[in-house]
């Protein structure tokens, strides 16, 4: 049977429709499977759900990030929990989640979720403000457990994006003090407060106190009902 190039070209277009509808589907089939293989964790709070899965190699960590990437945003929380002695500390800082003892944000790149962040110590020798991709930041070999969490009614994406920019290029450098007054130097809770306070009008964010002197934790959007997570992992 002889088809003209018109039904060829309908053809085409039908072709192309499904495999855009296939592409879609199996990325939702992918995504559902990557969190109904976790469980819900004992203690979690405010109906939120929460996941736990063993991530046994390098491989697998890489595609499970992957296929959760494209339904990240601009200004998503990301949270993790290093394997070591001061990332233990940190964590007891918290007073009732002691999961994470550290805290980035988010910002989507060109499709790549870049996570902007304020380390210090011998992992970041020059202390400056680090942008890394999401995958180096949640590397398996170092980090014991993580999650993701998102801010209600956050229509601020663009901003966000320019004010991690700039702060990166001027090259913020981490505050060992860990003195909430001063801007010029940045913890990484604090970083993320101050970002989030100034593009959230509102936001309700509590500030912790330790012998008079304020601090905030990564427990202080953890805890707010502000922020919605999305996401828990625990790496085994």
């Amino acid at each position: 049977m002889n088809t003209t190039p018109m039904s060829e070209t309908r053809k085409s277009r039908r072709e192309s429709r499904n495999f855009i509808f296939l592409f879609l589907a199996l990325s939702g089939i992918f995504f559902l499977h990557f969190i109904t293989g976790c469980k819900q964790p004992h203690g979690e709070k405010r109906g939120v759900t929460a996941f736990s899965s063993p991530i046994s190699d390098t491989i697998s960590f890489l595609r499970k990030i992957d296929s959760i990437s494209i339904f990240l945003k601009t200004g998503d929380l990301v949270f993790r929990k290093g394997n070591d002695f001061a990332s233990q500390t940190f964590a007891n800082m918290n007073r009732v989640d002691k999961r994470f003892s550290h805290v980035g944000i988010i910002c989507m790149e060109k499709g790549t979720p870049m996570v902007y962040h304020c380390l210090g110590g011998s992992f970041n020798p020059d202390q400056k403000m680090l942008r890394e991709p999401l995958v180096q930041f949640l590397i398996p070999e170092a980090t014991k457990a993580w999650g993701i969490y998102r801010i209600q009614n956050m229509s601020q994406n663009q901003k966000v994006a320019i004010l991690l920019d700039s702060l990166y290029k001027l090259g913020v450098p981490f505050d060992l003090k860990f003195d909430l007054k001063t801007d010029n130097r940045l913890y990484c809770s604090e970083m993320v407060y101050k970002v989030l306070r100034s593009v959230v009008p509102g936001i309700f964010l509590r500030v912790s106190i330790a012998n008079g002197i304020p601090y905030v934790s990564t427990e202080t959007f953890t805890q707010s009902p502000t922020a919605q997570q999305i996401l828990f992992c625990e790496l085994k």
